[in-house]
């Protein structure tokens, strides 16, 4: 399978194109992404978008490889080149159509659809079929809109691709959920020995609880630590206690995790909320990275407003973004560097618990700063300047407003919420990564293997690419995948040893680097925010003497050193050499 699909916008057309030897031996995921925008970049069309999925997705075995697909463009969120990632049932359509990838060029004159089956550009929606689509923020100008694959199917959550779409008058990619191909003899044996495998490391709870498992041990709330501690200096925290009493009430639906001294939101149940039109109704729980970012984040304690919350990001911003981006502003505020003058008349000062009040919840209130501000971002009619700042993010957001050390951010991309501090491989990860602190770095902290933090983060980068390349959820099987990948490129004709193996990790994330340095400032493009190395320079590690700062430094310079990458993060003319990088 070496075909892809163009759709060039411009000339309304739909083509087929065959990919080199070289390209198709990326075998599809992010590198062949990577690849595509690079060379369409090259040859003149500006910010190409593609959609790389992987001929392992026909084979509709969903635990072991769930449909992922990579898509790759250039982020109106962050300006930068960026991967984003999503289940749902896209990848396998292509990998059924027989295409490794969709490479969307141009922009249209008119709102189009594309529609993959029917291999045309028109001005209709098949509503019989299931697309790929933006909600109402993008045609706002929200820089993180994002991208809905169905309206029950995968997110394109972070890079804000919803904007991406509308910017090019692109309403929607439309496709058929189609019968799956017959396998071969040799795919069926293949692929069924790896389902067996993973049937045996996911617990009977399931895929879900067994993802909330491998996150638990290292997430917290970093940009408002003490919303997520169960004691601070104030004393016992309220909120956490009212938190894990609503958690274990119905706890095999539910679960929370009491890590030292911090809970972390495991919503995989479901609850019932009133939402907009006053109608009550059952809604699933948020990603637990959303119910981070969204409840105590925020300092909202109450499940069914974080699921209310949650639900009513539906108008299509991605839920990381915009939660992190309200909390800049209440920190922003309730330090007094923001004020109503400034927001419009909106109080966005984070509410407390009271020991005068001790009914008090605070939950409430910061749940309804949440939502005015969520209204305003999705409201064509609102103009002012303030929502026109946070619809660029909190990155942007503090920089106008003159405080961007409020902002939680790398390159651009807000944080996930994971504890850098006191996690040497957490906070390097986070770092070097080209796209930014996404949460999907976190796959695979169970299993680190090398032995140097150094040798950690490469081989869990190296080990997430070729889950992206064969479409397999990270969170399940992102540990060394040498043979798995062998055994799957002589499938399809394609030979890959163990160097082999290690050279598409390692040229992904160097041409991924290098994408990143055409339009980033290269100074300090691999540092960690200010209020992150604070806290890290206050701790110190007993062992080495040395503080977590120096710590994280002493690893940048030996990542820097595996890596082929001179002392400012920049890969060396012998490293693009070595790869066939030009």
């Amino acid at each position: 399978m070496t075909n892809i699909l163009v759709a060039d916008l411009d000339n309304n057309r739909i083509y087929e194109e065959q990919l080199d030897e070289e390209t198709a031996s990326t075998l599809g995921g992010r590198l062949l992404g990577l690849t595509l925008y690079s060379k369409y970049s090259k040859e003149g069309y500006k910010d190409p978008l593609v959609f790389a999925t992987s001929p392992a997705n026909k084979s509709n075995l969903d635990i072991l490889v769930s449909g992922r697909t990579t898509l790759v463009g250039r982020s109106p969120l962050t300006g930068h080149a960026y991967s984003s990632n999503s289940g749902g049932k896209f990848g396998q359509s292509l990998a059924t159509n027989g295409y490794l990838a969709l490479v969307i060029l141009g922009e249209s004159d008119a709102g189009v659809y594309i529609d993959i089956d029917k291999k045309q550009i028109t001005s209709k929606a098949d509503l019989s079929k299931r697309a790929i689509t933006y909600g109402d923020s993008a045609t706002n100008d929200c820089l993180y809109a994002c991208l809905f694959d169905g309206t029950k199917g995968g997110v394109y959550g972070r890079g804000g691709f919803g904007k991406s779409f509308v910017d090019r008058n692109l309403r929607g990619v439309s496709y058929l959920e189609r019968n799956i191909e017959e396998l071969t003899k040799e795919e069926e044996v293949f692929f069924t020995e790896q389902n067996e495998y993973l049937k045996t490391k996911i617990p009977s709870k399931g895929l879900r609880s067994f993802q909330d498992q491998f996150f638990a041990a290292y997430i917290f709330g970093l940009t408002f630590e003490k919303n997520f501690k169960k004691v601070d200096s104030r004393g016992p925290n309220p909120g956490i206690e009212k938190l894990i009493e609503q958690l274990e009430v119905e706890n095999s639906t539910r679960q929370y995790y009491d890590i030292s001294d911090y809970v972390q939101v495991a919503s995989s149940g479901e609850v019932e909320i009133t939402d907009e039109s006053g109608t009550l109704r059952t809604v699933k729980g948020p990603h637990n990275q959303s119910a981070a970012i969204l409840g105590p984040n925020l300092g909202v304690y109450n499940l069914n407003l974080i699921y209310s919350l949650y639900n009513l990001c539906n108008a299509g911003v991605d839920t990381l973004s915009f939660g992190t981006l309200v909390g800049g502003v209440m920190d922003m505020a309730t330090q007094g560097d923001l004020t109503t003058k400034q927001t419009d008349g909106i109080d966005c000062s984070f509410n407390e618990f009271d020991s005068a009040r001790p009914e008090y919840d605070p939950s409430e209130d910061n749940f309804k700063v949440a939502v005015k501000l969520l209204r305003k971002i999705t409201d064509p009619e609102d103009q002012s300047n303030f929502t026109k700042a946070l619809r660029k993010g909190v990155t942007k957001f503090t920089k106008e407003y003159g405080h961007p050390e409020y902002a939680m951010q790398m390159k651009g991309l807000s944080f996930s919420a994971y504890n850098v501090v006191g996690h040497q491989e957490l906070a390097l990860l986070f770092a070097t990564s080209s796209r930014g602190p996404d949460h999907f770095r976190g796959g695979g902290l169970m299993d680190m293997q090398g032995n140097t933090t150094a040798e950690k983060v490469y081989n869990l980068e190296r080990n997430g690419i070729v889950c992206d390349a064969l479409g397999i959820d990270r969170f399940t099987r992102i540990t060394n995948n040498a043979g798995l990948i062998r055994k799957f490129g002589e499938l399809y004709g394609i030979s890959l040893d163990e160097q082999q193996f290690d050279t598409l990790a390692r040229k992904t994330m160097v041409l991924e680097r290098m994408l990143l340095l055409e339009t980033a400032d290269v100074k300090d493009i691999d540092t960690l925010p200010k209020r992150i190395l604070k806290r890290m320079e206050e701790k110190e590690d007993l062992e080495s003497g040395q503080n977590f700062k120096q710590r994280f430094e002493k690893n940048l310079e030996e990542y820097y050193a595996l890596m082929g990458f001179d002392k400012q993060g920049v890969p060396t003319r012998e490293t693009l050499i070595g790869l066939g990088i030009e």
